[in-house]
Parts: C-alpha cells; structure tokens; sequence
C-alpha cells in the first residue's frame, strides 16, 4: 500500500499558511516492478511521478490529494490519499 509524505510537515496535523512558496509531497510504495503514480488533485487535475509540487500557495490548495501506485507487470494497483488544509 503506497504512503504519502509531506516533506517538512507536521504528520498529524497538515495546516499550512497560504503564500507559503512550495509544499512537496512523496508518494512511495514497494513493488517489484517499480510502480508508476498518478496523482489526482482537489480539483480533479491529474499529474504523474512519485513526486507532487504544490508551489505558491493559496486556499484553492485545500483538500484531498490521492496518489495511486500500480505496476504494468500483474496488474495491481492501490490507492492512498491525504488531506491539505491551507489557512489565510
């Protein structure tokens, strides 16, 4: 099951203050073959790698980011997410 990680954030509590210029979050899973991730964000936008960049940011930020982790090889895929909440 993969696990999203906020890099320089607080784990229990993800509350962030709006302007804060970049929020970087890891999504990782082990699987052999490596797996591919997609992302899909708050707004239904969806984004590609192990690594989502949030930058500049703002309360449209806010929500639930899901990273999916699935490998070509078998056919498995499993999901996770995590809430964002950002602040004025």
């Amino acid at each position: 099951v993969p696990r999203i990680y906020l890099i320089g954030s607080d784990p229990v509590f993800p509350v962030y203050s709006e302007g804060l210029v970049q929020l970087m979050l890891t999504c990782n899973a082990d699987s052999n073959p490596s797996p591919n991730y997609v992302w899909t964000l708050p707004d239904g936008t969806i984004s590609t790698g192990y690594q989502l960049r949030l930058t500049s940011l703002t309360t449209n930020h806010t929500g639930r980011y899901t990273c999916m982790a699935y490998t070509g090889w078998g056919g498995h895929t499993y999901t996770t997410n995590r809430s964002i909440y950002i602040t004025v």
